[in-house]
């Protein structure tokens, strides 16, 4: 049995939460499919020996043989095979059981069904992308090992640091032991990102792709600061594996901090208003927070920058929940106080995370500003 939970997340990415009796898109995606298999097999597909059939009030579609209609003439003389005869009707049940004629007619099925979603896609990207202007987007993914090299040298790189790539002077500078001066430098020969990373890249690229905004993904170790001022921009990450995070720290009231001797992550709140805390500390794998900024570009106001940070990896996952999950986004925008299709303004929001071994992280948001530039 296929449940419509199921349908929702796995077909349409919807969350882990998702509710069909306020969100119908899978009953009424179901009911579409259901009409266009009928009419299918009303018309073109008359001649198909097996139908397909989604009954109502359910998911799981079944196959059933067609029963061939036969008319014999007035005139004619009977055949000693006729259509009630054991061997037309071994015949037919021995059509049925061929699995090269079963598969053919699912096939044929199959091809018009994928026509059909490709022309509904091209309709509802035309109705999504009506009076868009595509502007290009840099999604800059986090550096998983920069982050090993910091706790290895005790010290938080500058993004000019980090942009001319002083790891080995770092290196030799902040470690005695030749040892781990070689293990240092060998951690930054190599570039690798987090699976959070690529969830978002997923997430985002469907995303963009639905309302044709071109996407370059690059590796934080790829950009440079004219990325950050003449495109859109989304960056990824803890501020410890994207340092490119610490050109907008402070035009923003939630501040990432690392604590090299505890250590631990943190945000620093620049003005708590009343019930909010002072300092956001995260606990080793068990606690973390996010803040998802959305701010203008450095250079340009008519480019944006979307800042998914987070304490921890785990932390950074949620964020991408956040961010990309419909509930969530609505109840952004009535925390913003944005009503129908009005732009969102500029925001900060800090979500606590909730980290739990082998699952996604639950969360719920903090605290959240309204940011004027």
């Amino acid at each position: 049995m296929v449940h419509e939970q199921e349908l929702g997340r796995a077909v349409f990415g919807k969350s882990s939460d998702f509710d069909g009796s306020q969100d119908t898109l899978v009953r009424v995606q179901a009911s579409q499919l259901r009409k266009r298999l009928q009419q299918y097999f009303a018309s073109e597909g008359t001649t198909e020996p097996i139908i397909i059939e989604i009954p109502k009030g359910s998911y799981m579609p079944i196959f059933r043989e067609r029963v061939l209609e036969t008319t014999v003439e007035p005139d004619s003389t009977p055949t000693t095979a006729s259509a009630t005869s054991p061997t037309a009707s071994t015949a037919t049940q021995g059509s049925f059981r061929n699995p090269l004629l079963l598969l053919s007619g699912i096939s044929v099925v199959l091809l018009v069904l994928c026509f059909w979603l490709w022309t509904a896609n091209q309709k509802l990207r035309q109705r999504l992308t009506a009076g868009l202007e595509p502007q290009h987007t840099y999604l800059v993914l986090s550096d998983s090992n920069l982050t090993l090299f910091q706790d290895l040298i005790k010290y938080q790189l500058t993004p000019t640091e980090y942009e001319t790539q002083q790891f080995p002077a770092l290196a030799d500078e902040r470690l005695h032991d030749p040892v781990s001066r070689d293990i240092a430098r060998r951690l930054m020969i190599r570039e690798y990102t987090s699976i959070t990373d690529a969830s978002l890249v997923h997430r985002i690229g469907v995303l963009n792709a639905l309302h044709q905004i071109p996407t370059d993904v690059i590796l934080a170790r790829d950009a440079s600061p004219r990325h950050f001022t003449s495109h859109n921009v989304i960056l990824i990450g803890p501020r410890r594996a994207n340092p490119w995070l610490a050109l907008f720290e402070d035009r923003l009231n939630f501040r990432s901090r690392f604590d090299e001797q505890a250590p631990v992550a943190y945000f620093e709140n620049q003005a708590p208003l009343p019930g909010e805390e002072r300092k956001y500390v995260a606990t080793w794998n068990t606690l973390g927070y996010c803040r998802i900024a959305y701010l203008p570009n450095s250079n340009d106001t008519t480019k944006g920058v979307l800042i998914i940070s987070g304490t921890e990896m785990g932390s950074s996952e949620a964020g991408v929940e956040f961010i990309t999950t419909e509930r969530w986004v609505r109840q952004l925008r009535t925390m913003l106080g944005v009503a129908g299709k009005q732009p969102a303004p500029y925001f900060e929001v800090l979500l606590r995370t909730h980290l739990v071994i082998s699952a996604a992280p639950s969360f719920e948001i903090v605290a959240y500003r309204v940011l004027k530039f």
